[in-house]
C-alpha cells in the first residue's frame, strides 16, 4: 500500500497536528509537506519530559545512587564515597535538570532525524518532491508525540510504587533483569515503541510517496541498529561489574 500525499494541502495548527497524530497521523504528516513546523512538536516533547522527570526526581535519583552498591567491580569504601558525592550534588543536578532535558530531547531528536533523512534519501530517493532535513526534524518531533501518554503514564507509577518505572515491554513482562542484555533485547517489543516506529514509517511513506512496507524498513534498521549497540554495552557492563573488584 503506497500512502499518497497528492491530496490538496491540508494546513493544520499544532493542536490539529498533535491530535491527528493519534488518531489520523497521515494528514499530520501531509500537512508537514507545505508546513515543516518543529518549535511546536518539540516543546510538547520537551515540557512532558521535563514534568515527568521533575516530579519524579528524588525516586529516580535514589534509585541511581543504589545502583553505585550493586556494582561488584567497585569496593565498598568506593561506593560509599561516589554515593555521598552524589547525594551532596542532587541540588545541583535537580538545577541543571531544564539544560538536561533539553539536551537530552533535543540530540535524540536530531540523531534520529538525521539519520532517517539520509538513509530514507539513499534508498528511495525524494521522488519528485524535494525532501529538506526540516521536514524530516518535523517528521521525527511530530511522530514523538505519541510517547506522551507513556511519560505520563511512567510518572504516575513511579510515584504511586515509590520505585522507577521500566516501561511497558516484552522485558517487563519476562521479568528480566533491567540492565540484563535479554533485557535490553527484549525492552524493544514494546507497544509505544513500536507505535513510534510505525508513525515513522508512515511520515516516510507520506513524504517519499513510498509503500508503507517498503517505508517503515527505515525506522526500523535504525531502532534495530540501536538496540545492538545497546545490546552489546550492557552485556559488557554485565561482565565487567561480575568481575571482582581488584
Amino acid at each position: 500500500m503506497t500512502v499518497s500525499s497528492e491530496n490538496p494541502t491540508i494546513e493544520l495548527g499544532l493542536w490539529s497536528r498533535a491530535v491527528n497524530i493519534f488518531t489520523h497521523p497521515t494528514r499530520t504528516f501531509v500537512s508537514i509537506l507545505d508546513q515543516p513546523k518543529v518549535l511546536g512538536a518539540l516543546l510538547i516533547t520537551l515540557v512532558f519530559t521535563f514534568v515527568g522527570t521533575l516530579v519524579t526526581f528524588d525516586i529516580l535519583y535514589d534509585a541511581q545512587i543504589d545502583a553505585i552498591y550493586e556494582v561488584d567491580s567497585m569496593a565498598p569504601e568506593e561506593q560509599e564515597k561516589t554515593a555521598v558525592t552524589m547525594d551532596q550534588a542532587r541540588g545541583l543536578a535537580q538545577v541543571g535538570l531544564p539544560v538536561l532535558v533539553t539536551l537530552f530531547v533535543g540530540l535524540t531528536l536530531v540523531i534520529w532525524a538525521l539519520l532517517l533523512h539520509f538513509l530514507a534519501a539513499a534508498t528511495m530517493g525524494n521522488s519528485d518532491r524535494a525532501i529538506s532535513f526540516r521536514h524530516t526534524f518535523s517528521l521525527v518531533a511530530h511522530a514523538h508525540i505519541v510517547n506522551m501518554p507513556l511519560i505520563v503514564l511512567s510518572a504516575i507509577v513511579t510515584l504511586s510504587s515509590l520505585e522507577p518505572f521500566t516501561g511497558i515491554h516484552l522485558g517487563r513482562l519476562l521479568g528480566l533483569a533491567p540492565q540484563s542484555a535479554a533485557a535490553v533485547a527484549a525492552a524493544w517489543v514494546g507497544p509505544f515503541n513500536l507505535w513510534w516506529l510505525f508513525l515513522l514509517g508512515v511520515g516516510i511513506a507520506v513524504t517519499h510517496r513510498r509503500p508503507i512496507i517498503q517505508a517503515i524498513a527505515v525506522p526500523l534498521a535504525i531502532s534495530l541498529f540501536f538496540r545492538v549497540v545497546q545490546i552489546g554495552l550492557a552485556a559488557l557492563g554485565g561482565s565487567l561489574g561480575g568481575s571482582p573488584a581488584g
